[in-house]
């Protein structure tokens, strides 16, 4: 009998252990990519990052967001960001030559190197990189929503640290053994959420 009770009570932990990292692991998956761009690890987004279908969801939810119904360029409140920047295009096709363009691993990583630059010219020089537990502190700040919409499927929303009326959802997907990036898109805060949240200072 004590045997028995051993052999389920270990099986009960190895299937604890089991579930725990499958939860874990998407959501690490989302922290490498993030850390990826930053580090310029080209190689690693190719490998994570299904390109096509993040480009096509990114069009398609950046336009909805950046123009009203009348086709024009919304207005959006805050700091000028990345995305205000298309401002001085004109049109949906421009939007999506944008991301075309921009949405590559290359792409990535000088638009990072970019943000980087402004923030150095802006704040005096360049800022000092928090150690990892901070980052990661910082950033789950800004998660809003994180489930599995299914045994291989899994969506998080994070609001934008420059413009917290914006939020990026992102979604991962299995593929074989592993997470991959399949779908990302831009969408306004919910009122709730917004009214609730509130920045850290100076978030890297």
């Amino acid at each position: 009998m004590l045997k028995l009770l051993r052999r389920v009570f270990g099986l009960s932990a190895l299937c604890g252990l089991v579930a725990g990292a499958y939860i874990a692991v998407p959501m690490w998956t989302a922290w490498t990519i993030r850390e990826a761009i930053k580090s310029n690890d080209s190689a690693y987004l190719e490998q994570k990052i299904e390109w096509a279908s993040v480009r096509a969801t990114l069009k398609d939810s950046l336009s909805r967001f950046a123009f009203n119904a009348s086709g024009e360029m919304a207005e959006l409140a805050g700091k000028p960001s990345l995305w205000q920047r298309i401002k001085s295009y004109a049109g949906k096709g421009a939007v999506d030559q944008f991301v075309d363009t921009t949405i590559t691993p290359a792409g990535m990583n000088g638009l990072f190197a970019m943000r980087k630059a402004y923030t150095a010219s802006v704040g005096g020089g360049p800022a000092v990189k928090p150690p990892l537990w901070e980052r990661i502190r910082r950033v789950w700040s800004r998660v809003t929503r994180a489930e599995f919409a299914g045994f291989d499927r899994f969506e998080m929303d994070m609001i934008d640290k420059t413009a917290p009326e914006r939020t990026i959802n992102c979604v991962l997907e299995l593929r074989g053994y592993e997470w991959k990036m399949t779908e990302l898109r831009v969408k306004t805060t919910d009122a709730a959420k917004l009214s609730s949240f509130r920045p850290l200072v100076a978030m890297q």
